[in-house]
């Protein structure tokens, strides 16, 4: 028996050893338990009498008013894509939505199934949560959250004006493009790395760090008003 079809890529497909695609899978079932069935390929719209048929009966039920509507079940992969859209879609709206976080989301608005590939601390400087007052303000473990010349003390500040981590610091961003900046610092080889000794010598040293602010507090004070 010979079967011939003018779909050139539904029998490359069939002949594929490794589809993942259940209707393919059956077919190759049946060919495999079947052996005097052949496919073949033939040439579309050429005057083949069986082709011609089989085309103007697939037409029928987009053509015709009252014909009986088959209900084709989704192949697999594509339940597997549409969940994967409806997911990501409900992902990004939750994203879009959140009110906290928003230092990241400005580094990274879309959500994505492919992993940033960053170290923890490349995420503490992306998220702004970390061994800084700003952050440690929040959850009640830091007193103050600005600096002796009122700077807010975010990774920001060590990472650029802080006397105290000089040997770190990068060029300061202005304000108007410090979300380009930040994603340049995220993706330059070079600058990770500085972060990330950046924010392992905070951790290491929050202690100290914060000893030697409160001194320079105080020396500000004395500085405006002449007495401590």
């Amino acid at each position: 028996m010979k079967i011939r079809s003018d779909s050139q890529s539904s029998l490359k497909t069939i002949a594929n050893g490794i589809t993942t695609n259940e209707t393919d899978r059956d077919i190759q079932t049946l060919l495999l338990n079947n052996t005097n069935i052949r496919l073949s390929w033939i040439r579309a719209h050429v005057g083949h009498p069986g082709n011609e048929m089989a085309d103007f009966l697939a037409k029928i039920p987009i053509t015709t008013a009252g014909v009986s509507t088959y209900h084709v079940p989704l192949p697999r992969c594509g339940m597997k894509s549409k969940l994967t859209d409806c997911a990501m879609k409900e992902q990004q709206d939750q994203w879009d939505l959140n009110d906290v976080d928003r230092s990241t989301y400005k580094v990274f608005p879309k959500v994505s199934l492919k992993p940033a590939g960053w170290s923890r601390e490349l995420t503490i400087f992306v998220s702004a949560h970390g061994p800084f007052p700003v952050s440690l303000k929040r959850i009640a473990r830091h007193l103050e959250e600005n600096y002796a010349c009122g700077d807010l003390r975010h990774l920001l500040h060590y990472a650029t004006k802080c006397h105290l981590t000089e040997s770190f610091h990068l060029t300061k961003p202005a304000e108007v493009n410090r979300v380009a900046w930040m994603r340049a610092v995220a993706e330059n080889k070079l600058s990770r790395k500085m972060i990330v000794q950046l924010v392992r010598l905070l951790a290491d040293n929050e202690a100290l760090i914060k000893i030697r602010q409160a001194f320079h507090a105080s020396a500000f004070a004395f500085k405006q008003t002449g007495s401590l």
